[in-house]
């Protein structure tokens, strides 16, 4: 699915009160969207926190909000911890930051600025 399907995937679940999917469904939304991008390029079955590395190399701005999203991710997914309203917001608003993220650039010396 692309970036966009499950975001509107994601906000129906939302609708419904599906914690749970829709803190999954927006997660992956947010890794869609990176990688339709070209910003990061996730091996195919790599974990959330292997993407939230990789993105905050990319998008250093993003690696507070991205790694909590990755455990928010976990915590439904694999640990069974129920998802709630309040994650799924902080998920949806690192989706919407990471729509216009742009990469940080390397200088001259290869820091990224």
């Amino acid at each position: 699915r692309t970036a966009a399907e499950l975001r509107r995937d994601a906000d129906a679940a939302a609708e419904r009160a599906k914690w749970d999917a829709a803190i999954v469904l927006r997660f992956r939304a947010v890794a869609r969207g990176l990688q339709e991008r070209g910003i990061v390029d996730p091996p195919p079955g790599a974990t959330a926190r292997s993407f939230a590395r990789d993105t905050a190399r990319a998008l250093p701005a993003l690696s507070p909000a991205v790694d909590e999203a990755a455990g928010f991710f976990d915590d439904v997914r694999y640990l069974t911890r129920p998802g709630t309203a309040e994650r799924h917001h902080a998920i949806a608003a690192l989706d919407e930051a990471a729509v216009s993220a742009r990469p940080s650039t390397p200088d001259a010396r290869g820091a990224r600025r």
